[in-house]
């Protein structure tokens, strides 16, 4: 369909304009931003102060035009300024619609020069000379006009500027001296001065809430509590998606108030803030004014574990497994998850087992499920019976820069001040009953040091694992979803294809990743 064209009148100036009365059609246009406070006039305060000046002057309405919660600064998305009714307001002017444009004031069309030179332009090329703003008439013919609307202009632009400005330098200023910006972290309270609205500090929320279950009993519980619970099954292996659905079934509304999901327990796993750590777009910037709820290395171990574990789970398809390497191993040709995949007929009649690993991406490779198992599993408790494996998982912990630089270094003063003890007694510095005091606290901080350490390099689902009785331990382990993540975390194992050679050994044909992997053999 196409376009109504409108003849526009052509008034010599602005005298003739206003004594034109009834004879000037007028589109009225008004834009605002999300403004909280309510300090600046709204979308419909805007048309009706439009229509008062129009019916002032006598005029009539040709078209009103507005857009609410629309952004018109360059520091705001391309996306977010995008807005309808200027669309609609632009192609009125070009089909020849009004004869004057009306708005409360400059920034209201825009906050960018160059949308002003457009708009300016826009209307010159079509006829439309006139414009009213904050009640005053300019005529786009008048150089003197034109100038005075140009620098209203650059005054709507340069406004926006110094309050990003503005606004860039307080972030700045709280990301320096570890001030908390935006939502108030599930598991926290946080206090204003009620005067000034400044922060004051942030505190673990320990307000007791009540959940019903659904058979009907009562559970206390605090929001604090229910963090440090998800981290510690976390670092037990358990997936976020049955964390999840536990806090569902007893009745606990996530943070934002409605039901818990994967992704919003991941969330909190993944935020610093839980450490103490000022966060800005998910990077720690300063140290926060407010305490953690979790010690760093149970936030970094989670974090590892989490993320070890995110993109197998999510590629399963929902129900329990039973083979131990299924979607724990990978094809060494494509890096597809191994499945299990049951034989055909033939191979069960010539008394081969009717199910055997696979690639699930192309068929690249396949191996016996007894075979295969066997040897990940020996391999497995044999790395984890090492003598040297303690200390490997800490130079390996270090080189992922997880920070347990703290914990060295205060063993190495503890056992600095030591090695001084017999010099200050030999020099009578200090007694013999007061020296094996300090001695005793120094072993003391070094013992608490070296825990640390051990709890940051090695994961808690391992702590038992780790050591001479490895085997045994993993005889131990019954639960076979346990023992498939153990696999994934530790050996992350891969299998090549047999190249046509079925004889070809299985240990030719397996290589390992995961801590197995980033560790010397």
């Amino acid at each position: 369909m196409a376009a109504i064209a409108f003849q526009r009148r052509v008034w010599e100036n602005k005298i003739a304009l206003l004594l034109a009365g009834a004879e000037v059609e007028a589109l009225s246009y008004g834009r605002a931003s999300k403004d909280k406070k309510k300090e600046k006039y709204s979308v419909a305060q805007q048309l009706r102060m439009n229509r008062e000046n129009i019916t002032q002057a006598s005029w009539i309405v040709a078209g009103e035009f507005s857009d609410n919660d629309k952004p018109a600064s360059r520091h705001a998305s391309e996306k977010s300024r995008q807005r309808a009714d200027f669309d609609r307001l632009l192609l009125a002017i070009k089909s020849g619609r009004g004869d004057v444009l009306v708005m409360t004031d400059m920034s209201r069309s825009q906050r960018m020069l160059g949308v002003f030179a457009m708009l300016r332009d826009l209307c010159y090329d079509n006829g439309l000379f006139f414009w009213m703003v904050e009640g005053n008439v300019y005529d786009l013919r008048v150089s003197a006009d034109r100038a005075s609307l140009g620098q209203q202009a650059l005054n709507a632009e340069s406004q926006v500027d110094s309050i990003s400005d503005n606004t860039s330098r307080g972030l700045q200023g709280q990301i320096a001296d570890g001030r908390p910006q935006g939502k108030v972290p599930y598991g926290y309270e946080r206090f204003k001065n009620r005067k000034t609205g400044a922060f004051e500090s942030q505190l673990f929320d320990m307000t007791q809430h009540v959940a019903i279950h659904a058979d009907g009993t009562e559970e206390i519980y605090t929001t604090y509590q229910i963090v440090r619970e998800i981290f510690w099954k976390l670092r037990r292996l358990i997936t976020a998606k049955a964390i999840a659905n536990d806090l569902n079934s007893r009745g606990i509304p996530s943070p934002g108030g409605k039901r818990w999901s994967r992704q919003t327990v991941e969330s909190i796993a993944s935020n610093a803030a839980y450490i103490g750590k000022r966060v800005h777009f998910g990077d720690i910037v300063s140290e926060g004014q407010w305490e953690g709820i979790v010690e760093p290395k149970v936030f970094y171990n989670t974090l590892a574990l989490t993320y070890a574990f995110t993109d197998s789970r999510r590629t399963g398809r929902g129900f329990a497994r039973k083979w131990l390497l299924s979607y724990a191993s990978r094809c060494g040709e494509c890096g597809a998850w191994m499945k299990s995949s049951h034989r055909g007929a033939k191979a069960k009649a010539a008394g081969r087992k009717p199910v055997k690993y696979t690639c699930s991406g192309h068929n690249c490779s396949g191996a016996e499920i007894d075979a295969f198992d066997s040897y990940v599993e020996a391999c497995l408790v044999s790395w984890l019976s090492r003598k040297d494996i303690y200390e490997q998982l800490v130079s390996l912990t270090a080189r992922q820069n997880v920070n347990i630089d703290v914990y060295e270094t205060a063993i190495a003063e503890a056992q600095a001040e030591l090695r001084a003890l017999p010099g200050l007694v030999t020099a009578g510095k200090i007694s013999v009953s007061l020296a094996g005091d300090i001695e005793a606290g120094l072993n003391s901080k070094i013992s608490g040091a070296q825990d640390a350490i051990r709890a940051v390099a090695i994961p808690e689902v391992l702590m038992d694992l780790v050591g001479p009785d490895a085997a045994e331990q993993w005889e131990n382990i019954a639960d076979l979803e346990l023992r498939r993540d153990i696999i994934k975390l530790v050996a992350a194992p891969t299998i090549r294809a047999a190249n046509k050679n079925p004889r070809m050994p299985i240990a030719e044909r397996v290589s390992f990743g995961g801590m197995m992997g980033g560790l010397a053999a």
